[in-house]
C-alpha cells in the first residue's frame, strides 16, 4: 500500500478508477438486503418498537451510538418503520465497511474478484441476521464500519491509528459490541501478511501490537465504565455477564471451543467444503510465495488461522455464557474470517500462474451465500405466512370466548412452523437458528398475536399438565386446541 493509503476513501479518482467494481458491490448487497426487508418480517425486537416508537438502545443495552444515530436518521426520538430505507442504508454501509477492508488488505487497485469476494463481509448468515432487524441494522452495520477504519492508518501515522483505533473500537461497542472480534481478525491478517510476505521487523510487530492493543483495551475500559453508570444493563443478566477472573481462562477455552464447534454444525456442507479448500489454497499460497523460511512460514499460517477463528468471537470469550449458541448474531466476528481470509488468498494468489483457479472457491463461497440469503428471506415470507393464518383461526375462536370482563388468556404454546423450514433447514442448518419459531412463547411472538387478533386480552403461558377441566367452560374444541372458561379466565391447551 503506498504512503498516502490512510486517505484513499477521500480521494476522487480512486473512486473513478474502480467505479464498476464498487457498484457491482453495491448492487450485490442491495439486492440481497432489500429482498430481505421486501419480507416485512417484524423481526423480534422490531415487534416492541413498531408498537411503540420506543428506541432504548441506550437504556437496554448500553448502545448510545445506536441510540443517537437512530434520532438522527428518524429526525424524531419515536421510532417508525423506515421500510426498506433501514436495508439501503445497511447495504451502503457494508459497501463501505468491504471497500474499506479490501483497501486494507490488498491495497488501493484491487482486482474485481478481490472487490467481489469481500462481499463475505456482509453477506454471511452470521451478519445477515443483524440486517434481519428492521429498525436496528443500520447501527449494527456501523459497528463493523468502525472497527475497520483504523486500519486504513496502519503502514504509517502511528499517533493516528492509536487515536482511530480507540474511537472506532469504543464507537463499535456502542453500536453492537459483539462486533469486537472484527477489529482483531483485521490486525490478525495484517500482521499475518507482513510476516509472511513482507519481512516485518521485529520491532515494528511488537510497536504495532502495543499500539493495536493499548487502544483496543483503553475502549474497552472506557465503555465499561459507561456501562456500568447504566442501572439497567445488570438486570440483563447472563447476556452482558463477564466470568470471574479466577475462571477466565477455562471460560475462555470453553467459550472459544463452543464457538467453534456451533459455527461448524450450523453450517451448510458446502460452505464448510469452501472453507476448508480455502485454508488448504492459502498453505499452498503462502508455501510458494513467503519470503521467510518455508517450513516457518506453514507453522506460522495455522497459528495465524487458528488466532483468527478464535480471536473472532471477540470479548464474548470471557463472558461466562457462551451466547453463540443463543442467537446467530453473537457469531458476527466470524464475518471478518469469511472475508479477510478470502480477501488475503485471492490478492496474493493474483501474482501466480494459477491465481484465477485459486479465486475459483472464494467465489464461489460468495455465490453459495447469496443464495442463502434469498432462501432466508423467502424462509422468513412463509413463517411469517404460516404464523398469521394460524393467528386468524385461533383468533375467530378466541373471540367466542374473550370478554371485557375475561380478558386474561392462558396458553399452552403458540403455532407449528411453516413445513418449508423444516425442510430447508436439512441443508441450512443455521435456518432454525435465524428464523423465529412460531411456536416459542416469547415476548415478541405473544406480543405478535396480540397486536393481529386486535382482541382486549393478555397472554399468559401456563403448563396445563395438571389441569382440572371438570369446573370449566368448553367453548371451543377442533383439530388445532380446546378452549375452556370460567368466569375469571380463558384456556387455550394446544394439541398440535
Amino acid at each position: 500500500m503506498r504512503k498516502d493509503n490512510q486517505w484513499i476513501l477521500l480521494n476522487r479518482l480512486f473512486w473513478l478508477e474502480n467505479k464498476w467494481k464498487f457498484i457491482s458491490l453495491f448492487a450485490l448487497y442491495q439486492v440481497v438486503y432489500v429482498t430481505i426487508g421486501t419480507k416485512d418480517y417484524p423481526y423480534i425486537d422490531d415487534v416492541l418498537r413498531q408498537n411503540t416508537g420506543i428506541t432504548d438502545f441506550a437504556a437496554s443495552y448500553s448502545r448510545w451510538g445506536s441510540e443517537v444515530f437512530s434520532w438522527m436518521i428518524q429526525g424524531s426520538r419515536h421510532l417508525t418503520d423506515l421500510g426498506n430505507m433501514s436495508f439501503l442504508i445497511s447495504g451502503a454501509i457494508l459497501t463501505l465497511a468491504s471497500i474499506s477492508l479490501v483497501v486494507i488488505v490488498a491495497g488501493e487497485r484491487p482486482s474485481f474478484l478481490t472487490v467481489c469476494v469481500s462481499s463475505l463481509l456482509g453477506l454471511n448468515p452470521w451478519a445477515l441476521q443483524l440486517v434481519s432487524f428492521r429498525f436496528d441494522s443500520p447501527y449494527m452495520a456501523l459497528s463493523i464500519l468502525f472497527s475497520i477504519l483504523p486500519f486504513l492508518f496502519w503502514d504509517n501515522h502511528k499517533r493516528w491509528f492509536f487515536v482511530t483505533s480507540f474511537i472506532g473500537v469504543f464507537l463499535m461497542c456502542n453500536t453492537y459490541q459483539a462486533s469486537s472480534g472484527i477489529y482483531l481478525g483485521i490486525y490478525l491478517t495484517l500482521v499475518a501478511k507482513a510476516v509472511l510476505f513482507e519481512n516485518i521487523s521485529v520491532k515494528t510487530f511488537v510497536f504495532k501490537t502495543g499500539l493495536a492493543a493499548s487502544a483496543y483495551s483503553l475502549a474497552l475500559i472506557s465503555f465499561f465504565i459507561e456501562s456500568s453508570l447504566n442501572p439497567e444493563i445488570a438486570s440483563r443478566g447472563n447476556t452482558v455477564a463477564i466470568a470471574k477472573l479466577t475462571d477466565i481462562p477455562a471460560t475462555f477455552i470453553h467459550n472459544s471451543l463452543v464457538y467453534i464447534h456451533t459455527i461448524w454444525d450450523y453450517s451448510a456442507r458446502v460452505w464448510q467444503l469452501c472453507l476448508l479448500v480455502m485454508v488448504i489454497s492459502l498453505l499452498v499460497t503462502v508455501f510458494k510465495m513467503t519470503t521467510i523460511n518455508k517450513l516457518l512460514a506453514l507453522v506460522l499460517t495455522f497459528v495465524y488461522l487458528g488466532c483468527l477463528l478464535v480471536f473472532s468471537y471477540g470479548v464474548l470469550l470471557v463472558f461466562s455464557e457462551p451466547l453463540v449458541t443463543v442467537m446467530p448474531r453473537y457469531g458476527v466476528g466470524i464475518s471478518i474470517v469469511f472475508s479477510s481470509l478470502a480477501i488475503l488468498l485471492v490478492a496474493q494468489a493474483s501474482q501466480m500462474k494459477v491465481g484465477r483457479l485459486v479465486s475459483v472457491v472464494p467465489v464461489a463461497l460468495v455465490f453459495y451465500f447469496t443464495s442463502f440469503g434469498f432462501t432466508y428471506a423467502s424462509t422468513l415470507n412463509y413463517q411469517q405466512q404460516s404464523f398469521e393464518q394460524q393467528s386468524q383461526r385461533l383468533t375467530s375462536d378466541l373471540a367466542l370466548a374473550v370478554t371485557d370482563e375475561r380478558q386474561e388468556v392462558w396458553i399452552s404454546n403458540l403455532f407449528k412452523d411453516s413445513p418449508l423450514l423444516e425442510s430447508t433447514s436439512i441443508n441450512y442448518p443455521v435456518l432454525k437458528q435465524l428464523v423465529p419459531r412460531n411456536g416459542d412463547m416469547s415476548w415478541f411472538n405473544l406480543m405478535l398475536l396480540q397486536r393481529s387478533s386486535n382482541l382486549q386480552m393478555s397472554l399468559i403461558p401456563y403448563d396445563f399438565t395438571n389441569f382440572d377441566t371438570s369446573v370449566k367452560q368448553q367453548v371451543v374444541d377442533n383439530y388445532y386446541w380446546t378452549i375452556y372458561v370460567d368466569n375469571e379466565r380463558v384456556y387455550v391447551i394446544m394439541k398440535r
